[in-house]
């Protein structure tokens, strides 16, 4: 066993030393030179990777907000069925009566004019021209908006005559 090792004189050793260090740097320089372009690809496709992702979400964000719109727009299109709008023109007459029943009128000319009055603030509301063109969506809007209204203005004109 004491054959087999061999005793390398200090000089020689530091020599190697030196050597081994003169070739890592060589061998450093040679995988980042070879390394630096492919990072540098990388580092590009990651980048247009990136932005291709950013465009995507931005188009994904502007097709969501036109499928809302238009959502909201064949809600708004659907009109209410012809019991809803009978429904809706009872609950004006009903209100109108209720209203001036409060001040003992109960003239079936009075009651009627009241709910036009009433009717056209429905229209006014929805830009609609008849009870049956409320929109589906806004049938329960609506119902409270009758159920509500209250004009003391308008109420003196009728009950005055």
């Amino acid at each position: 066993m004491a054959d087999s090792i061999q005793i390398v004189p200090r000089q020689e050793n530091e020599g190697m030393i030196q050597n081994a260090d003169a070739q890592m740097a060589v061998i450093r320089a040679a995988v980042q030179e070879i390394m630096m372009p492919v990072m540098q690809n990388m580092a590009e496709i990651m980048q247009h990777t990136n932005e291709a992702l950013t465009a995507i979400a931005l188009q994904q964000e502007a097709q969501t907000r036109r499928m809302d719109a238009l959502e909201k727009q064949g809600s708004w299109s659907t009109t209410v069925t012809a019991r809803q709008a009978r429904y809706l023109n009872e609950g004006i007459r009903e209100r109108a009566a209720l209203l001036l029943a409060k001040h003992g009128v109960t003239d079936r000319k009075r009651i009627t004019r009241l709910a036009n009055i009433i009717r056209k603030t429905v229209f006014a509301r929805y830009g609609i021209g008849s009870i049956s063109e409320v929109p589906r969506c806004e049938y329960p809007v609506a119902q409270k908006m009758i159920s509500d209204w209250l004009s003391v203005q308008k109420i003196r004109e009728i009950v005055r005559p």
